[in-house]
């Protein structure tokens, strides 16, 4: 491979990344979701005001993401968009990773910038701190060491450990790490690129770096006594919640979703859509040709690997198959389809009608890009700097927005400092938020309420009692979301009473034309 053209090239990507993730940084200041990225941020700050994982606050996803987002939160400015920050140098980390695998396989260094351009325009913005984002480069970082036509056991132990990795800040990606390091040796073997013994001490080597983390973290576990707590959190939960939550994942509807979006996306002629689907079909296609032709696959083992992680992590996205959930695991696929196209002398032409299409018909500024967070010309113009809550300071919100939540803010101190009995909080609603600027512990392992978990909560935590019961005590503050038509014919618990209501400002994923009951303990009257 030429030197120069890689350099140059390499420079290239270097820029896109860093303008994705100039991009994904502009659009997270002015981005409103209390419920997404209030729960990464509640999920990092309770962690480092010491509350226990899985027995206190409910890591739903896996460990290393709000350690991750938590260590620049806590050397830094400690607000909200510095766990965007962690996540956009994540997301860009994995797109480099991307392109050296490309460059890798290909050796091919403009045919590796056309696939890392169609990711990037595919998915241009980090939309929300989603462990997706973080687990990315420990994803495809395994990839690029396991995709070696004959791996050293060093290589093979750095894959494992990289796929442990993304374990830990994706749990669901135990399935998929497991999967490809069991298969990766067999391909090699099949290909005549190893012998069984050298297959065998791979497939060790591997599976040593996959459990070197895991061991650490079981013997973690076990010695601040969570291991029982981690297994109702990653696997009670999941098998009592999940039929209620997705119930349209039983059985063969599990692919509903799926097959809707599809139809969706090819009706409308999204063309983001209609590439992955129709990545994700070459990638089958292809997989089943080189499996079947032994002589070929010898030469293309290494895309024969890429090809087949691609599509087990299509079952990442079979529940929900957003966009983002593809670039940041499937989308590897795209290095196959390049390949092709460029064998009938139309990966050229593939990459200009694409790129043209993604920027100036369909651009990232769109809901049908799958970024559902572009802030309006409105928006902006009326976006001002955030001071208070600190925590959410250098954000740029609507006037409405910070006042909402420095009002709040306010009014959780001063029933703080009425000394009325007040120890807790319980939050009915989906705004993470008013976790995050309660001055009180919450009585509730997750940070808002969902009334699908309850059963599960009930068999993992019995020690917690219903809000019902609780509330008796008189030492919670209630928050919690009425429709306007509901406020005036409602009446406050026995014994507690409504300090104040909110009206609730224009926000992402929080219902419109609602009012906040914040309901504190008559004790917290004041004559």
């Amino acid at each position: 491979m030429n030197h120069k053209p890689y350099r140059r090239y390499s420079f290239a990507a270097i820029l896109v990344i860093f303008f994705s993730g100039i991009f994904s940084l502009w659009q997270g200041i002015y981005s409103v979701d209390p419920h997404h990225w209030g729960l990464m941020l509640s999920n990092t700050k309770d962690l480092l005001d010491g509350l226990a994982p899985y027995r206190d606050v409910a890591i739903g996803y896996g460990i290393l993401t709000p350690l991750i987002q938590g260590a620049l939160f806590e050397l830094t400015s400690q607000s909200l968009i510095s766990i965007q920050v962690v996540t956009v140098a994540c997301y860009g980390l994995g797109l480099w990773i991307l392109f050296r695998l490309a460059v890798s396989l290909t050796q091919d260094p403009r045919l590796s910038f056309y696939v890392l351009c169609s990711c990037v325009l595919i998915h241009p913005v980090v939309i929300y701190p989603w462990p997706n984002y973080i687990a990315f480069p420990f994803l495809i970082g395994g990839v690029f060491y396991l995709v070696k036509d004959n791996p050293t056991k060093l290589e093979s132990f750095t894959s494992g450990l990289l796929f442990s990795l993304a374990m830990l800040t994706r749990s669901e990606y135990v399935a998929v790490a497991i999967f490809i390091l069991f298969v990766a040796p067999g391909i090699n073997l099949y290909a005549n690129h190893a012998t069984w013994r050298t297959s065998l001490s791979q497939f060790f080597f591997s599976m040593g770096g996959l459990f070197l983390p895991l061991s650490i973290f079981g013997i973690y576990l076990t010695a601040n006594d969570l291991a029982e707590y981690w297994f109702g959190l990653s696997w009670t939960l999941p098998f009592v919640a999940t039929p209620k939550l997705f119930a349209h994942m039983n059985g063969i509807s599990i692919f509903d979703s799926f097959i809707r979006i599809a139809i969706w996306g090819f009706s409308q002629l999204n063309l983001r859509l209609i590439v992955i689907y129709l990545m994700i079909l070459v990638n089958v296609i292809y997989c089943l040709v080189l499996l079947f032709r032994r002589s070929s696959l010898s030469k293309q083992a290494g895309l024969v690997k890429t090809s087949i992680l691609s599509l087990v992590c299509v079952g990442q996205i079979l529940h929900l198959p957003e966009i983002f959930r593809v670039a940041t695991g499937s989308i590897i696929g795209l290095i196959i389809v390049y390949v092709l196209l460029k064998k009938i002398k139309l990966d050229h032409v593939f990459f200009i009608l694409t790129s043209i299409i993604f920027i100036f018909v369909l651009p990232p500024t769109t809901v049908e890009s799958g970024n559902y967070f572009v802030p309006s010309k409105e928006t902006i113009s009326n976006a001002k700097m955030v001071r208070e809550p600190a925590i959410f300071k250098y954000q740029l919100w609507p006037e409405p927005v910070t006042e909402y939540y420095t009002q709040l803010s306010n009014d959780m101190a001063s029933i703080k400092n009425l000394n009325c009995g007040v120890k807790y909080h319980f939050n009915y609603s989906i705004d993470v938020f008013l976790h995050v600027i309660s001055p009180f512990k919450k009585y509730q392992v997750l940070p808002f309420d969902n009334p699908l978990m309850h059963p599960a909560y009930e068999m993992i935590r019995p020690d917690i009692l219903p809000i019902e019961e609780k509330q008796k005590d008189l030492d919670v503050m209630i928050l919690r979301l009425f429709p306007n038509e509901e406020v005036e014919s409602f009446v406050a618990p026995a014994g507690y009473f409504i300090y104040k209501k909110y009206l609730t400002p224009s926000m992402t994923f929080i219902p419109v034309d609602h009012t906040l009951m914040l309901m504190v303990p008559e004790t917290c009257l004041v004559k």
